[in-house]
């Protein structure tokens, strides 16, 4: 992020899910914690939205996704599975990469406006409620000793990961 300031000093970054403000050199405003709804009101004014999910896909992109923003998340394997080649960009994880991905839809509009509509298309029919149900299912399942229908896990995101040339501009 701190890339993307020097780089683009007019782009507003927001950060949130902490109190703590830390030690971060470059300009940015500090939201805290904030409710699920001021989430939205956050991903409805800004133009890219950043998660990290370097253990486990995190259930901030497809929020991000169904409110139209697009997402930049790490090009990792536990990532490949759950995120789509729509709506999301994964990035390797060095900190250029992550500043060039962040980059190609800060300064591209129309990148910007077909992810938006592919999130929010991906999301249509995955609500809270759907999620709670597919993870309710599958305790249930485990609880009652049910046999689990092994299919196949299959990659969804098959685009390359966005790797920064060695300046990034």
């Amino acid at each position: 992020l701190g890339i993307v300031k020097y780089l683009r000093p007019h782009v507003k970054i927001y950060l949130y899910g902490s109190n703590v403000s830390g030690h971060i050199w470059f300009d940015h405003t500090n939201l805290g914690i904030i409710s699920i709804e001021d989430c939205n009101t956050l991903y409805n004014k800004c133009t890219v939205g950043l998660c990290i999910s370097s253990s486990n896909p995190s259930r901030i992109p497809f929020e991000m996704k169904a409110a139209g923003l697009p997402v930049v998340d790490l090009y990792l394997d536990n990532n490949l599975y759950d995120m789509p080649d729509s709506g999301v960009v994964l990035a390797h994880y060095t900190p250029e990469s992550i500043a060039q991905a962040l980059l190609d839809i800060i300064d591209h509009p129309e990148k910007a406006a077909s992810l938006s509509q592919a999130g929010r298309e991906y999301m249509k029919y995955r609500t809270l409620e759907y999620g709670y149900e597919q993870f309710y299912r599958a305790v249930d399942n485990l609880l009652h000793d049910r046999t689990i229908v092994n299919a196949p896990i299959e990659k969804i995101y098959n685009s390359p990961p966005v790797i920064a040339d060695v300046i990034v501009q």
